[in-house]
């Protein structure tokens, strides 16, 4: 009889052990972007026991699916890791913080709003179960969280870290048609209100538009959009000169190493999948150079030529819509390759040069001057168009296309063909029309 009674107070001990010696603190959720439907959340686990104890397992009432993520606090955060199992060494503690470790919640039909609690239950590797209280939060109130040890100097990183990583989460292309329309708007009141406060906010300068009057714009793309005073931009048309193509800030250029280019500090992408696949195309800019422009939201959103050329090609690769400003640019692995984009080859005096417009959310349509509004597209497919029987010749300067809201452009040259100036650097604001390169 004590032999059992031994054996039953050890069962009872094994079973209660994580329970007892697990402690979960700092425990918030953070609220998603409207619609994603997709939650994170963080904490402190404190293991007060002498073994280690895996969380093996999550569960909620609330939630279909909960899962255990890890990403690198300075890297993509697209990049996370699932991770089955999470052990716990004895006493110490693990945190699971904003780019680090971190519980991503999936499907609920609850809206929350800050403060509620919602109760997660923790399944452990010794067959013990704890049951925690999480507070939903605002993302602004997790950050400076104490409980979170996030050196000072570092939070400005994971901010940046967590702002990209929502994107993954938010309905790039609905919030983008939302944006196209609110654009067009036409009442009165309503685009007024928009075009005068984007002025105010961006420091626009109205003096060189062609249109000064903000008011008497049609709608608010229609101000965006703008044309401006042929005094404005003048074109370098010295015959050896090749032009910026728009208004913008240089975020890369150089040499493309093989099939390789740019994109940010330790992050490259390569020319075949920036160019859709296609091999015949991607082979002419091998070893040869690229540039790649930022437009801000102030910016002129017109495109032009930089050089004399015959439109050979255009394709329309679909793709993601994540923003194209230098966050973004930094944390996403290939953006350039996988957000939606038009690439325009045309034949010229020096070879094959590509002009490629990649798409960025809010960014309601790209068009060009031959083919018109060319996104969004109904139907989301890869799309190649070849103009050889048309004759579609565009001079210098002249315009080719059009942005709606900030995006990037991206020029690529044949190698041994032109080389940028020397006094031409990355973060340099351009002009459209000014000299960015000679032709060797």
């Amino acid at each position: 009889m004590k032999i059992i009674i031994f054996v039953i107070l050890v069962l009872l001990s094994h079973v209660s052990h994580g329970a007892n010696h697990i402690e979960i603190s700092a425990s918030s959720i953070a609220l998603s972007p409207p619609g994603s439907g997709i939650h994170a959340a963080y904490m402190t686990v404190q293991n007060h026991s002498q073994h280690d104890i895996s969380i093996i397992h999550i569960e909620s009432n609330e939630f279909d699916q909960i899962e255990i993520h890890e990403t690198d606090m300075n890297g993509d955060m697209s990049r996370m890791q699932h991770l089955n199992e999470i052990v716990i060494p004895a006493n110490q503690q693990v945190l699971f913080s904003p780019g680090g470790l971190h519980l991503m919640l999936h499907g609920t039909a609850r809206k929350f709003t800050p403060e509620q609690q919602v109760l997660l239950v923790f399944s452990l590797s010794d067959g013990s179960r704890v049951n925690s209280n999480f507070t939903v939060k605002n993302l602004a109130d997790i950050m400076p969280h104490e409980s979170l040890n996030i050196p000072e100097g570092r939070q400005s990183n994971v901010m940046t870290s967590i702002t990209v990583f929502f994107q993954h989460l938010l309905p790039q292309h609905l919030l983008t048609s939302v944006m196209y329309k609110i654009a067009r708007i036409k009442w009165e009141p309503l685009k007024n209100f928009f075009i005068s406060r984007f002025i105010d906010h961006y420091k626009v300068d109205m003096s060189i538009a062609k249109t000064t009057d903000a008011k008497s714009f049609r709608h608010f793309n229609a101000f965006f959009t703008r044309e401006l005073k042929t005094t404005a931009r003048p074109v370098d048309l010295a015959e050896n000169t090749i032009v910026s193509p728009v208004d913008g800030t240089i975020s890369q250029l150089g040499k493309i190493q093989d099939d390789v280019l740019i994109q940010a500090k330790g992050k490259n992408y390569t020319l075949k999948a920036l160019l859709g696949d296609n091999e015949s195309i991607s082979e002419r800019f091998e070893n040869g150079q690229f540039m790649t422009i930022y437009l801000s939201p102030r910016d002129y959103h017109r495109i032009h030529m930089p050089i004399n050329g015959l439109l050979q090609n255009m394709t329309h690769v679909p793709g993601k819509l994540y923003s194209v400003n230098q966050a973004t640019t930094d944390n996403v692995d290939n953006l350039f390759a996988i957000n939606e984009r038009v690439i325009s080859t045309f034949d010229t005096e020096i070879g094959t040069v590509a002009l490629i417009m990649v798409g960025a959310i809010f960014v309601g349509s790209m068009e060009t001057v031959w083919a018109g509004e060319i996104t969004p597209a109904s139907q989301r497919e890869l799309k190649h168009i070849t103009y050889d029987d048309q004759a579609i010749e565009l001079k210098k300067g002249q315009e080719m296309g059009r942005f709606n809201i900030g995006s990037t452009v991206i020029l690529l040259f044949e190698p041994n063909k032109m080389k940028f100036n020397e006094d031409i650097n990355v973060n340099q604001q351009l002009n459209m029309g000014s000299g960015i390169a000679t032709i060797n």
